[in-house]
């Protein structure tokens, strides 16, 4: 699944493992600047939860929780 694909997913669809894994490695590689300000919040929610959950491919960790900081300093 790439970003598109879930920023178009609607409330209570879910996601396979690949589909996260494919997801998590596209965004581990784009910066805060790539995301539009609306699609944010959403990015962060998923971030937030997938690390939380330790479900994240242990070398992507680092660019994903960055990420997710970036996006969080953007909102203040």
């Amino acid at each position: 699944m790439n970003i598109d694909q879930f920023l178009s997913m609607q409330d209570g669809e879910i996601m396979t493992a690949a589909q996260a894994e494919k997801l998590n490695k596209e965004l581990a590689t784009i910066s805060v600047n790539d995301i539009a300000v609306v699609d944010r919040p959403k990015i962060a929610d998923y971030l937030a939860t997938a690390l939380n959950l330790n479900s994240v491919d242990e070398s992507l960790v680092d660019s994903l929780d960055s990420l997710l900081q970036c996006i969080q300093e953007e909102s203040v």
